[in-house]
């Protein structure tokens, strides 16, 4: 089917297509196009020597099986979402657990995820699955922009939410939504309200380490920890009552409750013995086992205080008063955020984003994602502009054949 919307554009520009490829430099393009490495000599030659018709559907298999696909493709992937193992900037913090996002990707194209999931996940995945280790890890998506640890004000703040905004209309939208920070946008029917809503869906968010066990370390970690706590509850129970008999002396003789001081306002024994346990409980917990951690983002609370729109971009005149929502001019646009459950940690707006962004009637988010694939595959989008879509981006060289 795809070669017919191709022949149609090939007759209609009198121009025929080429030769069938080799069946050695077939399989050496699929290689290189799947999974980036040149085949083997000996997978080459048995390729040659498949006479079968399924011969080169064998190749493709294989090579989609290969875990060498998924880190081809997610290059691709990382490289449209601005990932990066430090935050950039004069400080370039090194990120050491940003990893776990790539690898999220990785295995997120080795296992054929669904589109729509992969893109809910990693704006809301918190939202979805605030249990599921890999559901928070995709969020490292909000979190891989870059990043000031020196500058900290409303100004920094601004520039972290158009990252978020600009990005993620970029990569899902194919819409240079960025344009629109200080006025209407020049080109598309964005408006600057239509910016504003989309960064307050991303206003209440911070970055956080967040605990993200698989199950079974959790079980694992979990009955470690029981077991040293049950270790040290005795010398707890012994040590609670010592402090506060030397809390209550400390008060009486006016002194600051410094471990210092407790120590020094108890006899000679008690001091020895307050040592002694404070020392065994310590070490204790020093055994406790963390679960593992990921940099990733969510929100702050279920709440969030009013965001404004600012005037001509500037954080320092804040104007009206924008709620949350998405580009008027698509469909569903003027949706509104549900309130978000008493019992949520979050707000629900990224929830509700990702759900607008996936609906089956938004044309921009497939389109633009399919053509990504396509000119990773063939070197040229069928729009030579994938991160615009907009008016000032290039019209599709085949349209039916994109839609």
């Amino acid at each position: 089917p795809i070669d017919a919307f191709v022949l149609t554009m090939l007759d209609a520009n009198k121009l025929k297509p080429n030769p069938p490829a080799p069946r050695r430099v077939f399989i050496r393009r699929a290689s290189l196009d799947l999974i980036g490495l040149l085949p083997t000599p000996q997978e080459v030659e048995a390729f040659v020597s498949d006479k079968s018709p399924k011969a080169f559907d064998k190749v493709v298999d294989r090579l989609l099986a290969s875990p060498h696909y998924g880190e081809r493709w997610a290059r691709h992937w990382l490289d449209i979402v601005r990932y990066a193992d430090s935050g950039g900037f004069e400080g370039d913090k090194d990120r050491p657990l940003l990893y776990k996002y790539r690898d999220y990707v990785i295995r997120a194209f080795n296992r054929d995820k669904p589109y729509n999931t992969f893109v809910r996940e990693q704006l809301a995945g918190d939202e979805y699955a605030p249990n599921d280790p890999d559901s928070v890890i995709a969020t490292g998506y909000l979190a891989a922009g870059p990043q000031d640890i020196v500058q900290k004000d409303a100004k920094t703040r601004s520039d972290e939410l158009d990252d978020l905004v600009a990005t993620t209309g970029q990569t899902f939208l194919g819409l240079t939504l960025g344009c629109a920070r200080c006025h209407d946008h020049k080109y598309d029917p964005v408006k600057i309200t239509d910016y504003y809503r989309l960064s307050a869906i991303f206003s209440p968010t911070e970055r956080r380490e967040l605990p993200v066990p698989t199950a079974e370390e959790r079980r694992t970690i979990d009955r470690l920890n029981a077991e040293i706590k049950a270790q040290v509850k005795p010398f707890e129970d012994k040590f609670t009552p010592l402090w506060q008999k030397a809390c209550d002396l400390a008060k009486q003789q006016k002194k600051p409750l410094t471990d210092e001081n407790l120590v020094a306002v108890l006899s000679p024994a008690d001091a020895v013995e307050y040592r002694r346990l404070s020392a065994s409980i310590k070490e204790g917990n020093a055994k406790l086992k963390p679960y593992s951690m990921m940099q990733a983002i969510t929100d702050k609370a279920r709440t969030h205080a009013p965001h404004h729109l600012l005037l001509r971009g500037d954080s320092a005149h804040p104007g009206e008063i924008v709620e949350p929502g998405f580009i008027c001019a698509l469909p569903g646009g003027e949706a509104t955020i549900p309130a978000s459950a008493a019992t949520s940690n979050t707000t629900g707006r990224r929830r509700a984003l990702a759900e607008w962004l996936t609906a089956p009637g938004n044309p921009l988010p497939a389109r633009v994602w399919v053509n990504r694939v396509w000119r990773q595959h063939f070197g040229r989008g069928l729009v030579n502009t994938p991160g615009n879509f907009g008016i000032s981006g290039e019209l599709p060289s085949h349209p039916e054949l994109l839609d």
